[in-house]
């Protein structure tokens, strides 16, 4: 891959700590600190890499992504164990949220390039890694999850222990060998998702116990759109903010599909069934029906939602004589180099508060709500009733297609 093109003359790089004054500034300067002194490491990693080596780590790194964790969490709803399917689908959205909101309110680059070429695109900024946190937070949950609520034998136990480990591990050691996160920034995820592990083990129980209550539900929608208005934004903007959006509206889809479905029986397969009962192979073309039709329902869906949305909010906004588009984030977001080079430069003491201050986005402008000439940009709106619409499908209406064609 080719290195990331470098500014022609020296960029200032504000971010929202930056209003703290003296002090976030201090703090983004002793983070920085620590992301160039891994340049030694990274630098000894690239000497070794291979054409083999290089598609391992980037498997692994799959093995981090929003698209992995998604299949995995949807084949726990449907096949393994419904609850804890459900239960990763909401540790992964409080990963995403507290991971991008720190992100974005310290705005760090990635490692120097050069000398560190990367072998992965990416445009968001770099401390903390998101693949750290979520490598940390979903293998060892279902460790602890499986260890508290399943008689492991210990053969398996040592086995799953093992396996989830190795997880863990090349999922944080791949971003260090592909170039694109210091060992700053993934040890950085690694104690936010030790963090957000320990406070989710202790809430866990309560929480799905209370989601069964339709009056919980509503709660738990009012408070995720307060999180997203408070959610720090960074300038230039990024797709961080994006990404957070989609696992807010799936955590409110969850929330009302758990509410909605206290009196129906929805269950995954292993939840009814044992693999011996059903036999192996009826298993598997129950497992893979399952999958495949939930899977092609969901990106129909997603599809159905998101126009017929956009259209129905579009022409209620006309009959109000508001002016509105729909652009997607990603088409908003200037070329971003979120890699360290010698033009990266932080604000100085004196005027770095007030620089920030008029620098920062307002509201509007943050969620992308005002494009051109005071026209209403919908799209995170859109955003967030689609994705609530696919993750209220998932855990409620697909179950109970299942259970009803009996697969």
């Amino acid at each position: 891959m080719d290195e990331p093109k470098c500014e022609d003359g020296p960029r200032v790089v504000h971010a929202p700590i930056d209003r703290l004054g003296t002090a976030g500034l201090w703090i983004r300067k002793q983070l920085l600190a620590k992301i160039l002194q891994g340049t030694t490491v990274l630098v000894l990693i690239q000497k070794h890499r291979t054409p083999k080596l290089t598609k391992l780590m980037k498997f692994f790194t799959f093995l981090g992504t929003e698209d992995f964790y998604v299949l995995l969490v949807v084949s726990f709803l449907w096949i393994l164990d419904a609850r804890l399917g459900r239960l990763l689908g909401l540790l992964m959205a409080a990963a995403f949220y507290f991971g991008g909101a720190v992100k974005n309110l310290l705005s760090l680059p990635r490692p120097p390039s050069p000398p560190i070429i990367p072998l992965k695109k990416e445009t968001d900024w770099g401390l903390p890694s998101h693949h750290a946190l979520l490598g940390v937070n979903i293998p060892w949950y279902i460790w602890f999850y499986m260890y508290q609520n399943y008689q492991l034998e210990v053969p398996v136990a040592v086995v799953l222990f093992l396996t989830l480990a190795a997880w863990s591990f090349c999922v944080m050691f791949s971003r260090l060998y592909l170039g694109v996160h210091s060992p700053a920034d993934v040890v950085a995820g690694g104690v936010l998702g030790c963090l957000l592990l320990s406070f989710w083990l202790q809430v866990d129980n309560v929480v799905d116990f209370y989601m069964t209550s339709i009056n919980i539900s509503y709660m738990i929608l009012v408070g995720v759109v307060i999180l997203m208005l408070i959610h720090p934004d960074s300038y230039p903007l990024t797709i961080t903010y994006d990404d957070t959006m989609a696992m807010a509206g799936i955590t409110a889809g969850f929330a009302f599909g758990r509410g909605f479905a206290t009196h129906r029986v929805m269950y995954a397969i292993l939840d009814k069934y044992t693999i011996s009962s059903l036999g192996m192979t009826k298993f598997v073309c129950f497992s893979g029906l399952r999958l495949v039709v939930g899977l092609c329902i969901y990106l129909v869906l997603k599809t159905v939602l998101y126009h017929g949305t956009c259209f129905l909010i579009t022409g209620a906004c006309q009959l109000w004589g508001i002016t509105t588009v729909c652009i997607k984030r990603r088409q908003l977001v200037t070329e971003n180099n979120p890699y360290y080079n010698s033009n990266f430069r932080l604000p100085d003491h004196k005027d770095g508060a007030s620089q920030t201050a008029e620098k920062s986005l307002s509201l509007s402008e943050s969620l992308g709500l005002l494009y051109e000439n005071k026209i209403v940009n919908i799209e995170f709106v859109v955003k967030f009733i689609t994705y609530s619409g696919v993750g209220w499908c998932a855990i409620h209406w697909l179950p109970a297609l299942y259970c009803y064609f009996g697969i």
